[in-house]
């Protein structure tokens, strides 16, 4: 494992694990679920359950986005999520987490590299994320779930984010924390980085090819100490 410094001339973000703390966001929701059960559970704290249910459904829940892409179902569904939106009485605005460090992070990355986000995701849950929390201006482009034919694991979006920075897929360093995200960079024939601030392990970032794992993305300004001083 390591990573060519050298040939990095750009770098690719995931959302869910990676800028945006999903893990926990999720954890949280089951809590509240469980509540009215929290009998059952030792010390009535639902936390741990609640926990190991989030990470259960993990890689299941990439499956079930690849599905519909393989089908070319996904911007039909897209639509229809935009459509129940627009009917509900009262669309408030659905706070997200931040993982801590990204914003700084990624200041300090702006101007050194060009940026763009590459997720799976539909592109409303994505840009709500963003603008949320004030991180579009960071990045040149974003690659969501409707943007190319095919999304992560394959190599589509990170080939279309090549072509918006103006280099190389090669050239790219994709940061993500599971398995679509090492794949996609993988078939596109880029770096990749695994970070541990989401649902991926080491073990399987690692099994699955990821050049270099770190704990969250502000690891990323020690590896290029040199390019941002």
């Amino acid at each position: 494992m390591g990573i060519n410094l050298d040939q990095v001339k750009a770098i690719c973000f995931d959302v869910d694990g990676t800028l945006r703390d999903t893990d926990d966001n999720y954890v949280l929701k089951f809590q509240r679920y469980l509540h009215p059960f929290r009998f059952v559970f030792p010390k009535q704290d639902t936390a741990k359950f609640s926990r190991w249910l989030v990470m259960a459904i993990e890689s299941p829940g990439n499956f079930f986005f690849e599905i519909p892409d393989h089908l070319d179902l996904d911007d039909d569904i897209a639509q229809f999520q935009a459509y129940m939106r627009s009917k509900r009485k009262k669309n408030k605005e659905h706070e997200t987490l931040i993982i801590k460090g990204v914003e700084d992070t990624l200041e300090k990355l702006y101007g050194v590299f060009p940026m763009c986000v590459v997720s799976a995701r539909p592109a409303f849950g994505t840009y709500q994320f963003l603008t949320q929390h004030n991180l579009q201006k960071f990045f040149i482009e974003v690659a969501h779930g409707q943007t190319t034919r095919y999304t992560k694991p394959h190599a589509d979006p990170i080939i279309w984010c090549a072509e918006k920075m103006g280099c190389k897929p090669e050239e790219i360093l994709m940061v993500g924390d599971t398995r679509p995200d090492i794949l996609a960079a993988k078939n596109a024939g880029a770096q990749c980085v695994g970070v541990l601030s989401g649902f991926g392990t080491k073990k399987e970032l690692i099994r699955l090819g990821a050049d270099l794992i770190l704990d969250d993305i502000t690891g990323l300004l020690t590896l290029f100490a040199d390019k941002l001083n």
